[in-house]
């Protein structure tokens, strides 16, 4: 709940669903678009600065690397702080 999206984020959680190569989608307050596509992301998520609770479906690896992201600060400390699973970011 204290995490928010924001370009640098929306650029690696865009990173991971093509690195995957899966379709993936992304949902902020009943709007869903493409997690693949930044400007999707952040029309999506700028369109509800107000909200910090996001819905992602799609392929298990995808999801996985997505929560692994959140639960690693969505890199807000830098890439280094990520862990191994995620170094091809």
């Amino acid at each position: 709940s204290e995490l928010t999206l924001h370009a640098r984020p929306v650029a690696l959680i865009v990173k991971i669903v093509n690195h995957h190569g899966t379709a993936t989608t992304c949902s902020v307050g009943g709007t869903e678009c493409n997690a693949g596509s930044i400007l999707e992301m952040m029309v999506t998520v700028g369109s509800h600065p107000e909200l910090n609770a996001y819905s992602f479906s799609g392929d298990a690896r995808t999801l996985e690397d997505i929560q692994r992201l959140f639960a690693a600060g969505l890199g807000e400390r830098g890439t280094g702080s990520l862990p191994p699973e995620l170094d091809y970011l």
